[in-house]
């Protein structure tokens, strides 16, 4: 029975990336309490991150961004045998082979997803001046984002309903 939704630091050794020891568990945390029950949350430690796994980047707007697509076959190769899936997350900016950048994407079938904190941070950056609090505010607002590609991951599709965690969206005023 495959039971634990794990987490993968993707920027584990970069440099410029604001994600700390303690942005693992917070985002653990969160998951805990959006889907209780028998389901573990763990994270995986280990040294890979975008350069090590070799993940292609552009440079663009927001500086460097990282391919997404990719990330999701990479992160599918490392799903351990005991969780039915696995979520990167990073600091960095992340697209899509449509060009566009991304929030979050996630892979049903594999089980696999990923997410970005990158333009959530620098909207946010723009009013909030103390960096504890920016990032505070960026973590809480990366935990709704962690919890919407998890809900893909389950089957769920976007809400145009409700204002729920599942409600798709563009920028951060959306």
């Amino acid at each position: 029975f495959k039971d634990t939704i794990y987490i993968k630091n993707l920027d584990i050794n970069m440099e410029g990336s604001i994600l700390t020891e303690n942005s693992i568990d917070i985002l653990c945390k969160t998951l805990r309490l959006y889907y209780p029950g028998n389901i573990k949350v763990k994270p995986i430690i280990s040294k890979f991150n975008f350069k090590t796994l070799n993940v292609n980047s552009r440079m663009k707007d927001m500086g460097i961004q990282y391919n997404a697509g990719e990330v999701l076959n990479l992160l599918e190769k490392m799903h351990p045998k005991d969780g039915f899936m696995i979520i990167g997350f990073t600091y960095f900016d992340i697209f899509e082979e449509s060009g566009n950048f991304v929030f979050g994407i996630a892979n049903k079938m594999s089980g696999a997803g990923i997410f970005s904190i990158n333009r959530f941070y620098y909207d946010l950056s723009e009013y909030i001046q103390n960096k504890e609090e920016l990032f505070i505010r960026t973590i809480k607002i990366a935990s709704s984002t962690l919890v919407h590609e998890v809900g893909h991951l389950l089957g769920i599709k976007h809400c145009v309903y409700f204002n729920c965690k599942m409600n798709g969206h563009n920028s951060i005023k959306e």
